[in-house]
């Protein structure tokens, strides 16, 4: 499978904590994944997008689990491209391995997937979801 993004972030969204995921190039080749946990708090929040800019990460894929998703989006939009997954999309993923991580699973799939990928190959993985925005910016 093709490499399409070299930067990227899968997010874990609980009700108090966020766990992250950063897949980057390694200074020998191949990847580094990093992890780490973050309050929901909104100076937790600016915190996870400082972690993320530290990494250089451009891509943050997330699901959308109930309504907490919202603050993380609306924390990290304005900086990074963010991706909206179909939670049960995500998880009903054929040869998905029960070991890795939610954030990890998210990364990985990020990591070789294109939003714009036509061929319904990959794509298959993660089904995007739009985020309607009313005039003021909120849903």
């Amino acid at each position: 499978m093709e490499q399409i993004h070299d930067r990227v972030a899968g997010l874990d969204v609980h009700r108090d904590v966020v766990v992250a995921c950063a897949r980057v190039p390694g200074a020998r080749g191949g990847t580094v994944t990093e992890k780490e946990r973050f309050q929901t708090t909104t100076g937790a929040l600016a915190r996870l997008a400082g972690w993320l800019a530290d990494r250089y990460v451009t891509l943050v894929a997330m699901e959308a689990t109930g309504v907490y998703w919202k603050p993380v989006y609306y924390a990290l939009e304005d900086s990074f491209e963010v991706w909206l997954c179909n939670a049960h999309h995500v998880k009903n993923v054929p040869g998905r391995k029960t070991d890795m991580s939610d954030a990890e699973w998210l990364a990985a799939c990020s990591f070789f997937i294109s939003a714009g990928d036509s061929t319904g190959g990959s794509t298959a993985m993660v089904t995007l979801l739009t985020v309607p925005v009313n005039g003021n910016g909120t849903l």
